[in-house]
């Protein structure tokens, strides 16, 4: 059972004393970094936060310590967060988010796989899965030397996924089977449209599915000429 709590529903006594800590250190980046005005567009740094602040749809769950050895400890925790994330979406509406916190010597890289691990399960839902460490190298969309995603200490941020995240469809990372499932559950979730922007969004994002179809017809179709062929030769190997 996972601990989770608000800004407004924190409490000391339920929590370790490291926990604690990243959580003192992570809330100045949430309540003010986060909602203070972005350098190189209008609007906040992130411009779901202050509402979802205001309405208490930001929660807090505790992660790991210093490191994990069972891997799958990972996964269901991410699923237990993912579980408290529709609920509260559920219950409350609007934008909502999870922060997972973790201890500050947390190793990076075994952040990294997890998250790695857990994306796939969090876009089919709907969601997008991040992971924010203090020497993040993950620059801003508005200026390459501008690094917004760098938090005091290690985390993994559960969000709703926004018309603007098809620009994480990234032709050098993924294979066409995981670009096609994002593109597939991004047209169904902003489907209806509306702005001008979600608009020309969409349908970006129905060029692009139509061109990860293809590739992934075409690599079906050369691994089975592939296996026909070694059959075939196989098959001659044995009859002469």
């Amino acid at each position: 059972m996972i601990k989770f709590w608000s800004p407004q529903s924190f409490d000391k006594k339920t929590l370790s004393d490291w926990t604690i800590q990243s959580y003192e250190q992570i809330l100045p980046y949430v309540e003010q970094f986060l909602c203070a005005k972005h350098p190189f567009r209008d609007g906040s740094i992130c411009p779901f936060v202050p509402n979802a602040l205001r309405a208490d749809r930001i929660f807090f769950v505790e992660g790991f310590g210093k490191s994990i050895d069972d891997i799958s400890r990972a996964e269901e925790l991410i699923m237990e967060s993912i579980s408290l994330l529709e609920d509260r979406k559920a219950r409350l509406g609007g934008f909502c988010s999870v922060i997972i916190l973790f201890e500050h010597n947390f190793e990076v890289s075994r952040l990294l796989e997890i998250h790695r691990d857990n994306r796939m399960s969090c876009i089919t839902r709907g969601l997008m899965i991040g992971a924010l460490y203090p020497t993040s190298q993950a620059p801003s969309l508005h200026n390459a030397l501008y690094f917004p995603l760098r938090t005091p200490v290690p985390t993994l941020v559960l969000r709703d996924m926004v018309p603007n995240d098809l620009i994480f469809v990234d032709p050098s990372v993924e294979n066409p089977k995981n670009k096609l499932a994002f593109l597939k559950q991004f047209l169904t979730l902003f489907k209806s449209g509306g702005s001008e922007n979600t608009e020309k969004l969409l349908a970006e994002a129905r060029v692009l599915k139509k061109k990860y179809e293809r590739i992934q017809l075409l690599t079906r179709a050369s691994i089975g000429l592939l296996l026909f062929i070694a059959l075939s030769m196989l098959f001659l190997l044995f009859v002469s």
